[in-house]
């Protein structure tokens, strides 16, 4: 599995902690609330969470042409290709555009016994949003 290096820092930041080896999120289970703290406070989560990561279009579309998909639609923007057009549509453009991942993290409930146990759970979420907001395909009518 690919991972960006951010989130490998993360992972590695939480591994050496807990004496895991977590590979991806989410990660399966709770971790000890100090290990969450402590990477709240670290570099590489300042890294991450403290401004937006650019990704190119060239890493969207290795992303998601390895999951067969080549296409992507983008509310009122259009119809784009990623990649590959493997179906010949015509009048379509390419999805050459970069982009911003924001990461969010956000502390999750927990049971009595992990509570007793110093456990925390937490979510880790990214939003891809359009670095440009004010594109507009070359074959997009209004």
């Amino acid at each position: 599995m690919r991972l960006m290096p951010q989130i490998k820092g993360l992972l590695d930041f939480i591994n050496n902690e807990e004496g895991t080896n977590f590979n991806k999120f989410p990660l399966g289970k709770s971790i000890k609330e100090e290990t969450l703290n402590k990477l709240k406070e670290s570099d590489i989560y300042k890294e991450v969470f403290g401004r937006a990561l650019e990704v190119s279009a060239s890493n969207v579309e290795f992303h998601y042409n390895n999951k067969d998909n080549f296409y992507i639609h983008i509310g009122k923007k259009g119809t784009y290709y990623i990649g590959q057009n493997p179906l010949g549509i015509e009048n379509i453009d390419r999805f050459d555009f970069p982009l911003e991942l924001q990461f969010n993290l956000k502390r999750g409930g927990r049971t009595k016994s992990q509570k007793e146990k110093g456990l925390v759970n937490f979510s880790f979420s990214g939003e891809l949003k359009l670095k440009n907001s004010n594109i507009k395909s070359e074959s997009f009518t209004e």
